[in-house]
């Protein structure tokens, strides 16, 4: 049996399961929020590009779950999902560019305002 075949077989029946999987499991949540405890274990990691990544990503899922219970709850404008994104983008540049102590202050701020805002909006009754 030639193993140089084999394994990308199964590299390539694996891929092509996996999104079947994904869409048959009935979990229909499009972000996930975690307890205020593991953001800020996040900012508290080593500042490289790797933890960086990991924590501007579950921001952007915390900006997701903001913008969402704003929709639930109110119309209009959400500006302070709209100011949260603008300094996440700009603590991605500055992530980019290495820049991590000032990448980080950003991503703190961003996760001040949506904390805030969400709890906010979990007490304030819908439309």
């Amino acid at each position: 049996m030639n193993l140089n075949l084999v394994y990308p077989a199964l590299l390539a029946v694996a891929l092509a399961w996996y999104p079947s999987v994904i869409h048959a499991s009935g979990n229909t949540a499009e972000s996930f929020v975690y307890n205020e405890e593991v953001y800020r274990s996040e900012f508290k990691r080593p500042r490289n590009m790797s933890t960086f990544n990991r924590a501007i990503g579950i921001l952007g899922d915390l900006l997701r779950e903001q913008r969402r219970l704003f929709s639930e709850k109110n119309s209009g404008a959400n500006e302070i999902a709209d100011k949260a994104e603008e300094v996440l983008n700009e603590a991605n540049l500055l992530g980019a560019q290495q820049q991590y102590d000032a990448a980080y202050a950003g991503l703190e701020a961003s996760f001040e305002m949506l904390a805030t805002s969400i709890k906010q909006l979990l007490e304030t009754p819908g439309k």
